[in-house]
Parts: C-alpha cells; structure tokens; sequence
C-alpha cells in the first residue's frame, strides 16, 4: 500500500508540473494572455460592493451579484485590500485608470467544486506565478476554475487589488485570453 502512495504522490506531482508549466511558459506568456506591468487599466463607471464584500462582479459587460453569475460563463471581479491604505473597507470605487503589476494565470481543480483547495504560496508553483492542484489521471476531477488576477495600482482607488477574470471548465477547457476578459468586462472596463 505504501508503494502505491508513493507512485501516486509521484503522478500527481508529474501531473502539476506540466499544468503549472502551461500557466507559466510556452503559450501564456504571450501578451494574448498577460498584460506587461505598467499597462493601463481603466474603470470606466462607479461598482458597488456587497456591504461589508471584497469583491465585485461583472459579466457580460453587466455589474452582477455573485449568485446572479453563471460560473461556466467567464467572470471578472475587482477585490479590494484594507491594508493598502489602513482605512475601512470602501463600498464602492469611481471610474479611474489603474497601472497593472503581475499577471498570473492559474487552474483550481477539485473533487469538491463547492470546496477548492489552496496552494501554499511558497510552493514552486506559487512562485512561479501559477496556483495549481492536480490530480491523478483516474481521480475523476471533472471540474476545474481557470483563473488570471491582475494586480492593480491607483492612488485614486488605493484599495482595490486586483482584478480576477475565471470560468469553471473541463481538462479540455484552457485560460481566458485578454480578448476574452474584455469581452466578458464590456463598456464597464477597457484595457489598454
């Protein structure tokens, strides 16, 4: 039995490298999938934030609630970080340009979508700008979240971190493009 735990261990760590190796390299370093940091994105109307909520939602160029979204559909959401500023939590934020830092690119994969795991951020992959849980090729994992955060910067609107854009897909599904994000944020948002 021990074996067996072992060669599994060894699968699944082979299985993460090559996806987390996706999310880093080859294709989605391309500017289809990140924005170089210093890029501009700008807000272009006023979001509200569920009161005492981190985050706000928008799809199909609509401002949305998050049990109004379709998770099989592409999302996006601006989160905010108290501790940027050290003051209470805004409830909204105003139509403002964002500089960009990092982009990163990652996939959830679950046996329980309603309970996806966490990737210690000092593992190899979360260095590497990717959060990855793979799994063995039998371990029936059908659902995954394929996910970009962008990291914001405005000293208009200090709190707000990033911006998240994700989809629940399959193992055939891949990570949004930037064309795709901007379809899914509409008039709301415009990337430059």
């Amino acid at each position: 039995m021990q074996h067996i735990k072992l060669v599994l261990l060894g699968v699944t760590g082979l299985v993460a490298s090559s996806v987390a190796g996706c999310s880093s390299t080859g294709g989605y370093q391309t500017p289809e999938y990140r924005l170089a940091n210093g890029s501009v994105i700008e807000l272009t109307q006023t979001l509200r934030f569920p009161s005492g909520g981190t985050r706000t939602y928008i799809q199909d160029g609509e401002s949305k609630a998050w049990n109004g979204l379709t998770q099989w559909r592409p999302y996006c959401s601006f989160g905010l970080n108290a501790a940027r500023d050290h003051k209470p939590l805004v409830g909204e934020i105003h139509p403002t340009k964002f500089t960009t830092g990092d982009t990163r690119l990652g996939v959830y994969a679950a046996l329980d979508p309603d309970n996806p795991p966490s990737v210690d951020p000092e593992s190899i992959f979360a260095r590497r700008g990717a959060k990855v849980v793979a799994e063995a090729a039998d371990s029936g994992v059908s659902v995954r979240t394929f996910y970009t955060t962008i990291t914001l910067y405005s000293d208009q609107e200090p709190q707000v971190d990033d911006l998240t854009c994700a989809y629940n897909g399959s193992a055939v599904d891949r990570n949004l493009t930037l064309a795709e994000i901007q379809a899914t944020l509409g008039a709301i948002v415009k990337i430059q």
